[in-house]
């Protein structure tokens, strides 16, 4: 393997971990601004909702922004470390089987039970990457198509 080859893999590498970074941090730096229209202190399953629907709304708008300035191939792909993350989570490879997914899951009371919704690190990073990922996806679907019709 010649150096040209392995310095474009590390930028490579380099450019997934950035859009993985902005997904992720990006994402809550963005919606800081408006934390204030998502009531947080009174815990109900309609705050949870708005959380989710902003940080759903700006990782979309992440995505569709770094994709539109840099055409990063890798902003498309984020989605798989976030489905991977929630995977191992779900199935007890991180943490164990006690107070799982797939545990609360096996349970009889589980289908509503909080105990499922608790661990919402897992599932906002699922949330980000792939909004992230769509939006990037959405931005190079557009900007393919506009370029299309100009010529």
């Amino acid at each position: 393997m010649d150096l040209a080859a392995v310095a474009k893999s590390i930028r490579s590498v380099g450019m997934y971990v950035f859009n993985l970074a902005v997904a992720m941090i990006g994402t809550k730096v963005a919606e800081d601004p408006f934390d204030h229209f998502v009531h947080f202190s009174d815990r109900s399953k309609a705050a949870l909702l708005k959380g989710d629907f902003l940080t759903v709304c700006m990782a979309f708008v992440l995505g569709y922004f770094v994709y539109y300035k840099w055409h990063l191939t890798s902003a498309k792909w984020v989605w798989v470390a976030g489905v991977s993350l929630f995977g191992l989570r779900a199935f007890g490879v991180l943490g164990g089987p006690p107070g799982t997914l797939l545990w609360e899951v096996s349970k009889s009371s589980a289908v509503l039970s909080i105990d499922i919704f608790n661990d919402w690190v897992y599932t906002t990073a699922l949330l980000r990457t792939i909004a992230y990922s769509t939006g990037a996806f959405s931005c190079s679907r557009v900007g393919s198509a506009l370029r299309k019709n100009r010529l």
